[in-house]
């Protein structure tokens, strides 16, 4: 498939590419495959791109007409919410997640990446336009990106240490930060906060009383969230957090008479890190279904170190964490059993 302005598609997989015009007459277009279309809405002279989780959609759909839009797609929930609040959808907007509005009333560009960057957004300057995605392939195979490697950045990112927040590891390409919302009007562009979890000159509240009592209400919609996408698997180990998310999950899953969850469980085999007494324990407790593997059998007979390189080589950016490799394994051995989400 090609792209409006000649790029190569990079798009099976879903990943959209939004170019921006800036010379006049100034506009926007989306590139994406068929799977990945429903992440793009028009409308009002709007157009706008949501790729990932919208977790108030339901809360939206109450507010905005009561349900009446219930089977729109997330972005043309989203477009709804921008017509009716405009800037203000940010302060409103919850998920995981990369934004994109272009205000064709006022000539306007928005983009926005969710707080806690959890969802990639990445731009490049193309001359005056702007290339939009969630995808670094995407970028640095276009045509009009050049691919130089950012050395600094790459020996920054080895040594741990990571000075520019907007630095990848292609010259050309810049990253949004998590929190952050790049904005283009009359041919100005900025980037700046808009979340920041410690305001400069306000003092730090990050849970008042009323939000405290509510953690158990909290989690169990968290947890909701993730299973309504389908047949789901866990990462159990033996400790607090994933034990406890298990049995929140378990009662949901029971109360709706829903297929079990699966448990993925990966066993450290020294003594001092092995918690396959306790996995094996929960899982039987709880009633879940296990996949549980060695990190020996998880990674081969070529290692973890072999494995990892080979892993992080397929990817844009050096892999930090070693055990990947191993809880890949195991979430395709999930995948083989229908689960679709995590």
């Amino acid at each position: 498939m090609e792209t409006p302005d000649g790029a190569k598609s990079a798009y099976s997989s879903g990943t959209w590419l939004a170019t921006f015009y800036g010379a006049q007459p100034q506009r926007i277009e989306v590139a994406a495959d068929a799977e990945g279309r429903r992440s793009v809405a028009r409308g009002n002279e709007c157009t706008v791109v949501f790729d990932g989780l919208l977790h108030t959609r339901r809360a939206w759909l109450h507010e905005l007409r009561n349900g009446a839009f219930a089977d729109l797609s997330d972005a043309e929930l989203v477009l709804r919410a921008y017509l009716a609040w405009g800037d203000e959808l940010l302060e409103r907007l919850k998920g995981l997640f990369a934004l994109v509005v272009w205000d064709g009333r006022d000539k306007t560009l928005l983009c926005a990446r969710d707080p806690h960057g959890l969802h990639p957004f990445f731009y490049a300057k193309a001359g005056d336009d702007l290339l939009l995605s969630a995808s670094v392939e995407a970028l640095v195979q276009h045509p009009r990106v050049p691919g130089d490697v950012d050395r600094t950045a790459l020996a920054d990112h080895l040594c741990h240490r990571w000075p520019k927040l907007d630095a990848t590891y292609f010259a050309a390409v810049r990253r949004l930060p998590g929190g952050y919302a790049l904005r283009v009007r009359n041919g100005h562009r900025r980037v700046e906060r808009y979340w920041d979890p410690i305001p400069p000159g306000k003092p730090i509240d990050y849970l008042s009383d009323d939000e405290v009592g509510r953690f158990d209400e909290l989690l169990d919609e968290a947890v909701d969230r993730c299973l309504r996408a389908g047949p789901a698997a866990i990462y159990l180990s033996g400790g607090l957090d994933s034990i406890s998310v298990a049995a929140v999950a378990k009662d949901d899953l029971d109360r709706r008479q829903m297929a079990p969850l699966l448990a993925l469980s990966l066993v450290f085999e020294h003594p001092l890190a092995n918690e396959e007494a306790t996995q094996r324990e929960v899982a039987s407790d709880l009633g879940l279904g296990q996949e549980i593997v060695t990190i020996s059998e998880a990674v081969g007979p070529k290692g973890l170190l072999a494995s990892a390189l080979e892993m992080s080589a397929q990817r844009p950016a050096p892999m930090i964490n070693l055990w990947n490799p191993a809880y890949r394994h195991l979430a395709e051995r999930a995948r083989s059993q229908g689960t679709t989400s995590s």
